[in-house]
């Protein structure tokens, strides 16, 4: 197999880490789980990149359990790189930003139980077969439901 990113057979082949690490319904079911929201900046979908961002680093023996995994913003999850929970706390104290507050949020959201989220999302991607279609239906409905919202 080729190095991250690298072209094997005429073919490029994608990084080892992207989006093949997690099944489509159980990513699309965190994000649901976590309101379509960045846990370390609250800024939430369409108006960011959802990511999923490990509580526990790999490296540190955390896990691709959903447990471990929030939804974050491509910034966030940039910015972040590779520290530790406690380091990234510690950046954004130095920052300015509540990091108790994104500590809390934090441990509430991978708490929350997954079941009818990762239902929902099986629903969404059978019915509408791409990732993005299935968020787009999803906030639609919830705007029909509960109406438009500033926050989904």
């Amino acid at each position: 197999m080729g190095a991250r990113g690298q072209r094997r057979g005429g073919r490029h082949t994608p990084a080892a880490n992207g989006s093949k690490w997690i099944r489509r319904d159980k990513r699309l079911a965190i994000y649901l789980r976590d309101g379509l929201t960045c846990t370390y900046c609250t800024r939430f979908y369409p108006h960011i990149e959802l990511q999923l961002d490990h509580y526990a680093r790999v490296e540190d023996g955390g896990t691709n359990e959903a447990t471990n995994l929030l939804t974050v913003c491509r910034s966030c999850n940039s910015a972040k790189t590779n520290l530790t929970i406690r380091q990234w706390y510690g950046a954004l104290r130095r920052r300015g930003d509540c990091s108790t507050a994104v500590g809390r949020r934090a441990r509430a959201w991978k708490a929350r139980c997954l079941t009818e989220h990762r239902e929902r999302a099986k629903e969404l991607l059978m019915a509408h077969g791409t990732m993005v279609a299935a968020l787009a239906v999803h906030i639609v409905d919830r705007q029909r439901k509960f109406g438009p919202e500033e926050n989904p």
